[in-house]
């Protein structure tokens, strides 16, 4: 129904053709145009006065008999006002009764009103309708009769025994499957207040599926939730008795013992007590709103919560409460009541924890709180768990940036530098943490600098259990601390402060002043405990300092002091390993001196190092020959000799003599097989990159012709490895090349043939055409056999062997012209 009204419905006895039924009798009188049969079937099964046999018997007077009044839910809801008649319409019979009822399928249509509340409203008929079609009432004239909030409350807190009566009476109201009620009275009125009472405390849309009738003839069978009973003709009903319903007696107040819920002991102390019973009713709808989907009523923080915005002026009756609200809101209702709540909250003196829960909820959940307010009080909090040592301050975190104003930062700053003051060094190592965490920096005025003086000096012999890595003003500390670790060492040495220095020395090592033998230690102390990268990589730095200073025409004088305070110190920190000694020797300036420990280790390391070459060693080597550092003797300067050889022969492939003298070519490739293999397979990858690139097509071939097993095998994976990094066209025209000599072994042939088609495998069928094209146009049409022979386009089978070329009058000759040139 989208209209704001009501039908109606007038059920009485009538004359034949008074009413809308086919004759006489009992039935429907008048009805509006909206009425349905399901709601007359509600209104004339569940609404309608019942008439008590013993007062018929009695012969009571007409005036006396009580009004009935029933409330009811099934085809929408009914609530109906009911009196008896006396004789019925054709004046032969006693037990005439009249019920006019309201009907919606609407809920909304109550507003705030409750059923009970209509009690003896002036809106109720007491005779027929002049017509079988009734108006619709409307809904905007809903009015309630004597029963309003107002004299309810006065009534509920006149005796003291209605107080706990009701909250057990509202208690088992609150759960819809519960106990039937059965309320004893000596009339009707008294029944009805106590139901607007507890209906009044149950949400309204709660209040609507509780069905009552007063009076009913059968109270321990009615269908309806709560019963009333005349209690001069049911004396056998009283609380106490073991009835299945819960018994009231309206009379005294006495009832059924039960417990009582948190929510009803509650609200019903709220409605009792001096104040304004609506702010009680709208708290009990607030609760409602404000409860979880699955929580009933809303649950007893819920209900604290919507007190406290019921009555803000009033001090909070469990901020606790308000917090464990807020946390666990739905977004909807954080939204609308979150900004409210958290400002009774921050008035209220709250925890630190839940001050950062708030903080943290204004940063990701979008609180519409000012957050500069949090964090001034978050920042309070803290400051007071630090103090006073209670709690646990996450000072790890650092809070999301807040913009205070100029008056809040400053009170910010001055409350933590005076904490920092009169705090002791277990303290201010949190106060920093502190400061850093909420962006706040002290200003360093002199009594500050001085405490933290102080402060350094303990850390550095107490630095067990404190967070340096989490200080504001980090930088001040630690400078303190390097000028306090100086002083200790220039007045008793520095071994006096070894000890300091392995504990502390990852504070310091940004100092690099290695004139100043404290930094030298402090870095050499860093060195030997770091992993093999970080102690590479500070190592080298360190020495390109002394190289930069070296060349600097005033800082040059003090370069030897500072290569050896360095040196020294990496032996006295046991620092110098068969790495760090090479590095010294090749990376410190040659107008510097190398200490003897570290010469010797080096030569030591380069010498293992020369039982099995690599790459690194040949580039040690060499760096060392162009500074005339270089071994002259020994096995070191067999393979710089050795790896001369073959840079020589790399250098040789890019020139353009190569190309046009034969007799230079074979003289590079000779040298080239006359090296120690290890050493041409520590340069392989460079040896690669020579042959592709060499300016005669066919150097490569010859020398993987010339070489000795397994340097051509390898030279050959490598290649394929490296496929696809390249300009694939130039491989292709290489690898044709190198087939092209004939005197290339079979076996190496078919490798080179077997890596080309795998990798081309690989790729898709367009880009193979693409490529196949562009290298059978490079390599012209007299070698086209080769490439057809590697990618056979019409064959399904591969030939046994490439094509024979002219053959080559010695193993290292390379392939000539028919005119004679190279």
């Amino acid at each position: 129904m989208t209209a704001e009204v009501f039908d109606r419905l007038l059920y009485t006895d009538c004359l034949p053709g008074a009413g809308r039924g086919a004759g006489g009798g009992f039935q429907v009188q008048a009805r509006s145009s909206g009425v349905d049969s399901g709601q007359s079937k509600l209104a004339v099964g569940s609404l309608l006065y019942e008439v008590q046999v013993s007062w018929l018997n009695q012969r009571l007077p007409v005036g006396e008999f009580p009004l009935g009044f029933a409330h009811a839910r099934g085809e929408g809801y009914g609530t109906a006002q009911s009196r008896y008649m006396g004789k019925t319409a054709a004046g032969g019979r006693d037990g005439n009764h009249l019920t006019d009822c309201l009907l919606t399928r609407d809920a909304g249509q109550y507003g705030a009103i409750r059923p009970a509340q209509l009690w003896r409203s002036p809106l109720w008929r007491d005779e027929p309708w002049p017509d079988k079609e009734c108006p619709r009432f409307d809904a905007s004239g809903l009015e309630a009769g004597p029963l309003i909030a107002d004299a309810v409350a006065e009534w509920a807190s006149a005796e003291p025994a209605r107080g706990p009566a009701l909250a057990r009476l509202l208690t088992v109201l609150e759960d819809p499957g519960g106990r039937r009620v059965v309320i004893v009275s000596d009339g009707p009125d008294e029944a009805m207040t106590w139901i607007a009472a507890a209906t009044l405390l149950l949400p309204a849309r709660h209040a609507l599926d509780v069905s009552f009738k007063v009076f009913s003839s059968i109270p321990l069978r009615a269908e309806h939730r709560v019963a009333a009973a005349p209690a001069a003709l049911f004396p056998q009903i009283a609380p106490g008795r073991g009835a299945a319903p819960f018994v009231l007696d309206a009379r005294t107040g006495a009832a059924d013992e039960g417990e009582v819920s948190e929510r009803a002991e509650f609200f019903t102390r709220k409605f009792t007590a001096d104040g304004d019973p609506y702010d009680v009713i709208d708290a009990v709808e607030l609760a409602d709103a404000l409860g979880d989907l699955d929580q009933h009523l809303g649950g007893r923080d819920a209900a604290l919560t919507a007190w406290a915005l019921a009555r803000p002026d009033e001090p909070l009756p469990e901020p606790p409460a308000l917090f464990r609200w807020l946390g666990g809101a739905r977004p909807a209702l954080l939204d609308e009541y979150g900004p409210a709540v958290t400002a009774l909250i921050l008035a209220a003196a709250p925890s630190a924890d839940a001050l950062r829960w708030i903080d943290t909820a204004v940063a990701d959940k979008g609180l519409a709180v000012d957050p500069a307010t949090v964090r001034v009080q978050l920042l309070g909090a803290e400051l007071a768990q630090i103090r006073d040592r209670t709690g646990t301050v996450p000072v790890r975190e650092v809070l999301p940036a807040v913009p205070l104003d100029v008056s809040a930062h400053r009170d910010a700053e001055s409350e933590l530098s005076s904490a920092m003051l009169l705090g002791s060094s277990q303290q201010v190592d949190l106060l920093l943490c502190l400061a850093r965490r909420h962006g706040i920096a002290p200003d360093l005025a002199a009594p500050l600098q001085k405490r933290l003086r102080e402060f350094a000096g303990d850390w550095m012999d107490h630095p067990a259990g404190r967070h340096p890595d989490g200080w504001a003003l980090r930088a001040e500390v630690l400078r303190s601390a390097y000028s306090v670790l100086r002083e200790r060492a220039i007045a008793n040495g520095v071994r006096s402060v070894e000890e300091l220095i392995r504990k502390l020395n990852r504070y310091f090592g940004e100092h690099a002043d290695l004139s100043d033998p404290l930094d030298c230690h402090i870095q050499a102390s860093l060195i030997a405990d770091e992993d093999r990268t970080a102690r590479v990589r500070r190592l080298r730095q360190l020495l390109a300092n002394i190289t930069s200073i070296t060349e600097s025409p005033t800082l040059a004088p003090v370069a030897p002091a500072a290569a050896t305070g360095l040196q020294r110190a990496l032996i006295d920190w046991r620092a110098v390993d068969g790495e760090v000694a090479v590095i010294v020797l090749t990376e410190l300036p040659d107008s510097l001196d190398i200490e003897e420990a570290i010469s010797s280790r080096a030569a030591r390391e380069l010498d293992h190092m020369s039982e099995k070459p690599t790459r690194e060693l040949l580039n040690l080597l060499a760096r060392l020959d162009k500074r005339g550092k270089a071994p002259s003797s020994g096995k070191l300067a067999g393979v710089l000799a050795a790896d001369k050889d073959v840079r020589t022969f790399i250098r040789r492939a890019h020139e353009s003599r190569t190309r046009t003298s034969a007799g230079y070519a074979e003289e590079s490739v000779k040298m080239l097989c006359q090296v120690d293999p290890a050493v041409i397979h520590a340069r392989l990858d460079e040896l690669l990159t020579a042959c592709l690139e060499a300016t005669h097509p066919q150097l490569g071939a010859v020398v993987l012709a010339a070489l000795d097993s397994p340097l051509p095998r390898q030279l050959v994976e490598r290649w394929g490895r490296t496929l696809g990094t390249r300009d694939l066209v130039g491989d292709g025209e290489w690898c044709v090349n190198c087939l092209a000599y004939e005197y290339l072994p079979d076996k190496r042939k078919y490798q080179l043939a077997a890596v080309l088609r795998d990798y081309a495998a690989t790729i898709p069928q367009e880009e193979f055409d693409g490529w196949y094209g562009a290298v059978a146009r490079r390599v012209g049409p007299h070698k086209l056999d080769l490439w057809g022979w590697l990618f056979p386009r019409e064959e399904p089978g591969v030939q046994e062997a490439p094509p024979a070329k002219e053959a080559p009058r010695s193993r290292m000759s390379l392939w000539r012209n028919k005119d004679g040139r190279s």
